[in-house]
């Protein structure tokens, strides 16, 4: 771990742990605020990934797929700028119209009436651009992110994933190759942070060292069937490290001490490859840097030596399987 980060943390943790491993981000800033931070607004014409209705099923393989199940549509599209990012904003400018309204809302200084007009909007929870704003102060690394994309309608890569995962499953956020991530008919909620995380997490993946991707595979693997709280993270390396770093970076305190305590390896390797985001100070910090750093600190006093205990107890039942093996033969 890289030891400027180590050093600005707390030399101890207090015993509010839970607390103090939380992000504590719910109404902290203003709508005004958000909205000031949205620097410039340009429009423009983009070829919009949809859904082809009229394709028949099922597909033969993924290339299938993308040849006869998607079309793109020119669409006008609104391009937010974000004071403190490189990341931009995009809504089509039909769906920005309908978010202005919402917008309005909930700007009124009135809760009582703001959260009545809210509830009897069709959109009234849906996320605003202003609410990815806070997601990107919160993520470690913004420019990981170059598009952020808001959409009022469902990903159109779902029907691949239901005909080659799970019938029925649909995904509110997902990631292209570029890195460009896509949020879909969705609400501002408490899981949208996570829902960030994940993505980035595949975003910071691609950009990892062959040895730091070793590094991380190799603990998957080491404590594959141990703990995995989402059958999902099954599907493959990269959606087991995304899953991770939702708990491992997610709001929640108790999520991530969860993880660390019951994944110490798979913990400590994540943080390792997280070392060079945390500690370039090129990159835009995040606002909950603070509470990264007590994180960190934490996995360096709890959860080092759990790491080492089930490492130790790993090669000791290896060892004896050796033996046992050697004896057979």
């Amino acid at each position: 771990m890289s030891a400027n980060i180590e050093q600005s943390a707390e030399n101890t943790l207090s015993y509010d742990l839970t607390d103090d491993l939380t992000m504590q981000v719910a109404n902290k800033f203003e709508m005004h605020e958000m909205q000031a931070r949205l620097v410039d607004c340009v429009k423009q014409e983009m070829a919009i990934k949809t859904a082809n209705a009229n394709a028949q099923t099922p597909f033969v393989d993924y290339a299938d797929f993308c040849l006869r199940g998607l079309v793109f549509v020119k669409q006008d599209v609104y391009v937010y700028s974000v004071s403190g990012h490189n990341t931009k904003i995009i809504v089509p400018c039909e769906y920005a119209l309908v978010l202005d309204v919402v917008r309005q809302i909930r700007s009124m200084p009135d809760v009582a009436q703001r959260e009545q007009e809210l509830k009897a909007h069709n959109y009234g929870n849906r996320a605003l651009p202003e609410d990815i704003v806070l997601c990107l102060d919160m993520l470690p690394d913004s420019n990981l992110i170059p598009n952020v994309f808001l959409f009022d309608f469902h990903n159109p890569e779902d029907a691949w994933v239901r005909q080659t995962y799970q019938n029925g499953f649909i995904s509110q956020a997902a990631i292209e190759p570029n890195h460009d991530v896509m949020f879909f008919v969705r609400d501002n909620d408490q899981y949208l942070f996570k829902d960030m995380v994940h993505e980035w997490a595949h975003a910071l993946r691609d950009t990892l060292s062959q040895e730091d991707l070793n590094l991380l595979d190799a603990a998957i693997e080491l404590e594959r069937g141990y703990y995995v709280p989402l059958f999902y993270m099954l599907r493959s390396y990269a959606e087991h490290m995304a899953i991770l770093a939702e708990h491992l970076l997610g709001t929640s305190g108790q999520l991530f001490i969860d993880m660390a305590q019951k994944a110490p390896v798979r913990t400590m390797a994540f943080f390792e490859v997280l070392r060079n985001v945390l500690g370039n100070e090129a990159h835009p910090r995040s606002i909950c840097f603070d509470v990264i750093q007590k994180r960190l600190l934490h996995v360096k006093q709890a959860i080092a030596k759990r790491a080492e205990e089930f490492l130790a107890d790993k090669q000791t039942k290896i060892t004896a399987l050796q033996k046992k093996t050697t004896m057979a033969v």
